[in-house]
């Protein structure tokens, strides 16, 4: 299990540093500098056993410069050793090497070295390892047979072994009743709808699966089976074992689609891709891996036609391989699509400027003191007396000079502005060198700059039907069977005078405009499950900070709440109290790490928990916003999802409930 450029970035290396004693136990470290080559390495002390694999890792302070090799030799003979040979003869000592090719400075830990059995990723449930006598040989071709169920339902399973299979020179064919690799589609019962047994021995692979998606979990397990020994690499053989297996979580996935790297170490040739930021390779991999949840981040919306067919390809392809798509689309905290401020700058929320004192002298203009106001049919410039006894009439008594700024998306601030002003006209009822109180709408921010959540008002009418048309487009074009609507990292709520003046708290607001969202997605396809960030809603995250959670408001019970908290030792601690919070109102949860292991272990626990209290927790999605690449946290989720760590293994994290609980 090689890390070195798996994605970590040079600062969290010190959390690997600090957290030794959960991640492994003998821990080797060499430092070096400039371009000399460094060693170091660790004895074992082994016994005879089948099919043993060498694994260690290797994480280092610099993985875009220090690359390396591992060796494994037999400290009496001094042979380098190969796998084949690991399990050969009686007790003996190895010693296994790691030997730094290149690198210009830094330092590389070298943790848990071991030999032990093949690992599958992720790992299976249930193992019985046998005799290597009862291994199945491969030749040249390997041919499969359905017994029970559809080959058509696993189509994709099938093409995806025979892609991997052809690169080891064997072709995977379909054959007849006496084919030696079987397999029985929906007669297995016993492990929920995912669940499957896999039994290998000379005569066959036999698979039992319960569902089509099942039956391709257990042929991704397989694809593992297959194996060569060095000494003759192309004498392919499938290894001697039972398997019964099944995921600990029904939800186990990732957020693609966010204009990043691919979660392929290297994209695989000839394939085409989806879309510019996410390749067929990569959803392949996802379906090794038996992720079966795609969060889909790219747009939904205003789609060229080529963006059309990318879009369809995807669901298409996801059917193929039994991975649920879920749209994201943005609402609360962004606008589904920047066209709503570019062709009506005027909806964003604003910032409400109360009796702004102004002195109108003669006709000539008086300066607002703040820029870019917002006017349109629902909000515009109110002036009154300094008593405020009388408001004055717009054309009547004043007239207002001036222009918002164009929205940019690009930069997600409002440019080309010009100053508002008042002036009196002739026949005002406005004294000449009057002081009266304007109060208005304003673009917040610094200088027309936005921050990095652009919030639309949800009580503009214009707002709240361009975005409801756009929802329920979306929803009946797609018939998606999930579909996310953001809401997080809220910025400004009932901060302009259309929200104000309807004198209800911040709480009401947002969750009738929700409600409004869910409503108008049912209206386009019924059937479609809503989530969002559930940090809006939290006491502990963020929806204490505008008076969303102190009068005890929650979203509506059937919207699905994603639980985010990034660091290490926050999922024990928030984490787990958001998890709390919600089942006490009965809402389902979904949990979001992202790139560091640790946060994605410790979340595997938090789930663990909630789920063996019979809580409405349905799994984890990992998150890859940015740098790094997401590879190993994805995989680390995908393992860790599959089946929760239990005490003594690598992966587990001790987690201990609060006192009160």
């Amino acid at each position: 299990e090689i890390l070195a450029d798996s994605g970590w970035m040079p600062g969290d290396f010190q959390d690997i540093l600090d957290l030794s004693a959960i991640y492994g136990r003998a821990r080797a470290r060499m430092t070096f500098q400039r371009q000399g080559r460094a060693q170091l390495s660790q004895d074992l002390d082994v016994a005879s056993d089948k099919y043993l694999e060498l694994r260690a890792d290797v994480y280092t302070s610099r993985p875009d410069q220090i690359v390396g090799t591992i060796l494994c030799e037999d400290v009496t003979t001094g042979r380098v050793l190969g796998r084949d040979e690991y399990s050969t003869g009686g007790r003996r000592t190895l010693k296994v090497r790691f030997t730094s090719a290149s690198g210009r400075w830094g330092f590389v830990n070298f943790d848990n070295v071991e030999l032990s059995a093949p690992e599958i990723t992720p790992p299976v449930q249930q193992a019985v390892w046998k005799s290597a006598d009862d291994s199945f040989p491969i030749g040249d071709s390997l041919a499969y047979h359905v017994t029970d169920g559809s080959a058509t339902d696993i189509e994709g399973a099938l093409w995806l072994v025979n892609h991997d299979l052809t690169r080891k020179g064997i072709r995977f064919v379909a054959g007849d009743a006496q084919a030696p690799v079987s397999i029985s589609i929906g007669t297995f019962t016993d492990k929920g709808d995912e669940g499957y047994h896999l039994s290998v021995d000379r005569d066959g692979v036999h698979i039992a699966a319960a569902t089509p998606r099942a039956a391709q979990h257990a042929l991704m397990t397989f694809l593992q089976l297959v194996w060569a020994p060095q000494d003759a690499p192309d004498a392919y053989q499938v290894l001697a074992v039972d398997v019964t297996d099944w995921p600990d979580m029904p939800i186990r996935g990732a957020v693609m689609g966010t204009s990043y790297v691919h979660i392929m170490p290297e994209d695989e040739p000839g394939l085409v891709p989806f879309h510019d930021d996410m390749y067929f390779a990569d959803l392949l991999q996802m379906v090794r891996w038996k992720l079966n949840f795609l969060m889909w981040r790219n747009r939904w919306v205003d789609l060229t036609p080529e963006q059309e067919k990318q879009t369809e390809n995807l669901l298409k392809q996801c059917e193929r391989f039994h991975v649920d798509v879920c749209g994201f689309i943005s609402t609360l905290s962004d606008p589904p699509s920047s066209k709503l401020l570019v062709e009506h700058p005027a909806c964003v929320e604003g910032v409400w400027i109360r009796d702004e004192k102004v002195t109108l002298r003669g006709e000539e203009p008086s300066p607002l003191a703040n820029r870019n106001v917002l006017r349109n049919q629902s909000t515009d410039i109110v002036i009154t007396s300094i008593d405020k006894q009388t408001t004055y009439q717009l054309g009547r008594d004043y007239i207002v000079q001036g222009q918002l700024g164009r929205y940019d998306p690009s930069n997600k601030r409002y440019v080309g502005d010009e100053p508002f002003t008042i002036a009196r006209v002739h026949g005002s009822r406005i004294p000449d060198g009057a002081t009266v109180l304007a109060s208005y709408d304003c673009v917040g921010g610094d200088n027309g700059k936005l921050g990095p959540h652009v919030q639309y008002c949800p009580s503009d009418p214009l707002a709240v039907q361009y975005v409801g048309d756009i929802v329920e487009r979306v929803a009946k074009r797609w018939h998606l069977k999930y579909l996310f609507i953001r809401g997080d990292e809220l910025t400004r709520v009932n901060s302009d005078s259309r929200c104000r003046r309807r004198g209800l708290p911040p709480s009401q607001i947002l969750l009738e405009h929700l409600d409004f969202i869910r409503r108008r997605i049912h209206q386009g396809w019924p059937e479609t499950q809503i989530a969002m960030w559930e940090d809006a809603f939290s006491p502990y995250h963020g929806g204490y900070q505008w008076g969303f959670t102190e009068a005890g408001p929650v979203p509506p019970a059937d919207i699905w709440q994603f639980v985010w908290y990034y660091s290490p030792f926050q999922a024990l601690q928030q984490g787990w109290a958001s998890l709390v919070h919600y089942q006490k109102f009965g809402l389902t949860t979904v949990v979001c790490p992202w790139f560091k292991l640790q946060n994605i272990r410790e979340w595997a626990q938090v789930v663990g928990e909630a789920r063996r209290r019979g809580w409405r927790c349905l799994g984890m999605v990992d998150t890859t916003w940015s740098e790094p690449p997401p590879y190993a946290n994805i995989r680390e989720t995908a393992i860790v999802s599959w089946k929760i760590p239990s005490k003594g293994d690598k992966r587990w994290v001790a987690f201990t409930l609060p006192e009160e609980e």
